[in-house]
């Protein structure tokens, strides 16, 4: 691991005197530009712009959630960035940047609580955990180990941290450095944390070197920024029609979970020549055009943006190879809210393939300086309130190799949440992990009061999906 907490990036050691170590310009773990773009939604939101993960455990008796906190400090060592905080610079140094927290104490992130249920228990902690704002001065996560549930036969421990800190994939690298492993290791060359902040000249130096980066890749950038924003402009995307799952949301979220077996899942998706992701795309615009039609409400299709890492699937390994911060971006795509379930996963699949054979990374040349732009002129909020592009965002990750542990206990499921900003009012994220495949579901409390029956036509849309693979299977592309 680098100095900065970012594999891949570390400094050889070089002996220097102590002038020119301080003038010497050290890798800095800067903020991404999709970083800026995440803290710029944050501003003025009802709730801050957070992720979170439920780890459900198998418990035995005699099982101690202070045993869960004791490995959770054990295994810090391995993931540098959650010994870090954000640190705020002037104009003229260049972007925030991590730093080691010289104050970290376990005890501010991690505590102990106790609920009666099951999953249901797990996630209503989960709900006041991730809308609730992260203190600035420390590292922006939190977590809670929660004891007594299913009549003490299991237990979850769940994390949230600000989305600056982590993408979804990003966060379950955090995950897989938590859970038990080989021992944490150390590279002895490296200072011992807290490591030292760069000095004012050192991060001068560094914002230098990297406008003068930013310099040679403009044309390049501009360019393709410049092509991605004439294709969005030529593709004319017609505004949503007005309905409840747009409506300003309030401070106030609920979630919800539903699973399936990911062989059925798989063997499902692909005798329709379509993804598991396409599966779950097809199940929530049925589950949500069955919610809309319990309202008394109808539509013709959904515009749903899809979030897009530009990572690889989270891999059986302990050395954070998959990084932290975020490398992920929406790609909009209309998908049928009318026909029979199954003849809609065969045109999901068409529209999915289509719309990520598309370039959309470029986007960001522009997409990511206008928001900033509009949260410094205190506008983005007003904005996201009102938008008429997208109806939800559904995002989905998966985590190969064997089952994980943490403090000995078997990880048995695995539930991502995602929470809805703006106008807003339900989104969804999915992992594959164990052999199941688990979506949730969060939603502002008030906007939709009626998450249950969402869950129930979700679960329902699976089910039926799955019973539908009869019949002569299409290549999977």
């Amino acid at each position: 691991m680098g100095p900065t907490g970012v594999p891949g990036q570390g400094v050889r050691s070089v002996s220097r005197s102590p002038a020119s170590a301080a003038f010497a310009i050290p890798r800095i773990a800067r903020l991404s530009a999709n970083d800026l773009v995440s803290l710029a939604e944050d501003a003025g939101s009802s709730v801050p712009l957070q992720v979170g993960l439920v780890v459900m455990l198998r418990t035995e008796p005699g099982f101690s959630a202070q045993d869960v906190v004791r490995a959770l400090d054990t295994r810090l060592p391995s993931v540098p960035r959650m010994r870090q905080r954000l640190v705020r610079t002037a104009f003229w140094q260049g972007r925030s940047y991590w730093a080691d927290d010289p104050d970290f104490r376990l005890d501010r992130h991690v505590r102990v609580v106790e609920a009666r249920g099951g999953r249901e228990a797990a996630l209503a902690v989960a709900d006041e955990l991730v809308t609730t704002p992260m203190p600035a001065d420390h590292p922006l996560w939190a977590a809670r180990v929660v004891s007594g549930l299913d009549e003490g036969r299991s237990a979850a421990v769940v994390f949230a941290s600000h989305h600056v800190m982590a993408d979804g994939v990003a966060g379950m690298a955090l995950l897989r450095g938590l859970t038990d492993g080989p021992p944490p290791t150390v590279d002895p060359a490296l200072p011992a944390f807290p490591r030292p902040a760069p000095s004012r000249w050192q991060l001068l130096a560094d914002a230098v070197r990297g406008l003068l980066q930013s310099m040679r890749s403009l044309p390049a950038t501009l360019h393709d920024g410049l092509r991605e924003l004439a294709s969005l402009l030529r593709a004319r995307r017609p505004l949503v029609a007005a309905s409840s799952l747009t409506r300003p949301t309030g401070p106030h979220r609920r979630s919800a979970a539903v699973s399936c077996d990911l062989e059925a899942a798989r063997a499902a998706a692909h005798a329709a020549g379509a993804s598991v992701n396409d599966l779950l795309l097809t199940a929530i615009v049925v589950a949500l055009g069955d919610l809309l039609a319990s309202r008394g409400e109808r539509a013709e299709d959904f515009s749903v943006g899809v979030l897009v890492s530009g990572r690889p699937p989270i891999l059986p390994t302990h050395d954070g190879h998959s990084g932290s911060g975020n490398r992920s971006g929406t790609v909009p795509i209309t998908l049928p809210a009318t026909g029979a379930p199954y003849d809609r996963l065969r045109l999901v699949a068409q529209r999915t393939a289509a719309a990520k054979s598309r370039r959309r990374t470029a986007v960001n040349a522009w997409l990511g300086p206008a928001t900033r732009l509009l949260a410094g002129l205190g506008l983005f909020a007003w904005v996201a309130r009102r938008q008429r592009f997208l109806h939800t965002f559904a995002s989905s990750l998966r985590i190969q190799g064997d089952p994980l542990t943490m403090a000995g206990c078997p990880v048995t499921e695995i539930i991502p949440l995602s929470v809805a900003t703006g106008n807003i009012t339900v989104v969804f994220a999915s992992v594959s992990y164990a052999g199941r495949l688990t979506a949730s579901i969060m939603a502002d409390a008030v906007a939709c009061p009626d998450l249950d029956v969402l869950r129930d036509r979700l679960q329902a849309a699976l089910e039926e999906l799955l019973e539908g693979a009869a019949g002569p299977a299409i290549p999977y592309r």
